[in-house]
């Protein structure tokens, strides 16, 4: 799991386009965002936020996963 920068990432679905700002929690192994809603990737407003929950502030075991958009 590594934190990442959002603004490098642009999701599509249908005719609409989100892109987040701030930093979300990647999942190398399966390639996936962490996601609370199995929709949208949990994104952060600080990188070290985002790796505190990387290093254990939350379970991410069973967090939904959203895949990592095709650019």
């Amino acid at each position: 799991m590594k934190a990442v920068n959002m603004k490098n990432y642009e999701f599509k679905k249908e005719s609409t386009t989100s892109i987040y700002m701030g930093y979300g929690i990647l999942d190398e192994e399966t390639n996936t965002f962490v996601s609370l809603d199995g929709v949208h990737p949990y994104v952060l407003c600080k990188k070290s936020t985002a790796q505190t929950c990387i290093n254990g502030a939350l379970d991410l075991e069973i967090c939904e996963r959203v895949p990592v958009p095709v650019q």
